[in-house]
């Protein structure tokens, strides 16, 4: 599924948005197959998804398939899981591969298969943790590592419900547009 988006960005920068838009539209109906099978879905990639189809939708001009995938986007951002306090197979993780690191002094494979807690917090959170952040208890790491997400999450919902915003306004539709507009005032 990375791979198809991956592909679909090399062609948005070779000026080729119909077919990186085929490619997202492959990637979403893949995903559609997926969770229709009852699995689940890394909601991270469905956000990329959808964004980038929206953003190929905005440089076709065809907004309101935009503003749609747009809307979608901010839904699955929304509903992203960024407080992992109550999570006790996450907290769990936490504290085992903290105290890995600490006493092996090197990274180790946690059980979502990244290098290392960090690799963790930056896949999710792109705030990233250094080696200080292991000297920290694991109920302090994982305050840090919410925090972060919560930011992150805050940043791309400012960030998207601005878009709709601008996207909505184009299309006339304006008491939408002043909506998403306090929407972004409100994330930032």
């Amino acid at each position: 599924m990375t791979e198809i988006n991956n592909e679909a960005i090399l062609d948005l920068k070779n000026e080729e948005t119909e077919t990186a838009l085929d490619s997202l539209k492959r990637g979403e109906q893949m995903l559609e197959f997926i969770t229709s099978e009852g699995r689940e879905v890394d909601r991270n990639l469905i956000i990329v998804i959808l964004y980038n189809q929206a953003c190929c939708y905005q440089r076709l001009n065809m907004l309101p398939d935009c503003a749609s995938y747009l809307d979608g986007t901010i839904y699955n951002l929304e509903q992203k899981v960024t407080n992992f306090e109550d999570d006790e197979e996450f907290l769990n993780m936490v504290a085992q591969t903290a105290q890995n690191e600490m006493l092996l002094g090197n990274p180790m494979l946690d059980p979502l298969g990244n290098n290392s807690i960090s690799a963790v917090s930056n896949n999710l959170s792109q705030g990233g943790w250094d080696r200080g952040v292991l000297q920290l208890s694991p109920e302090e790491q994982l305050k840090k590592f919410n925090i972060s997400s919560k930011m992150f999450k805050l940043r791309y919902l400012c960030k998207y419900h601005l878009q709709l915003c601008a996207v909505l306004s184009q299309l006339l539709r304006n008491k939408e547009a002043l909506q998403h507009g306090m929407m972004a005032s409100f994330y930032c």
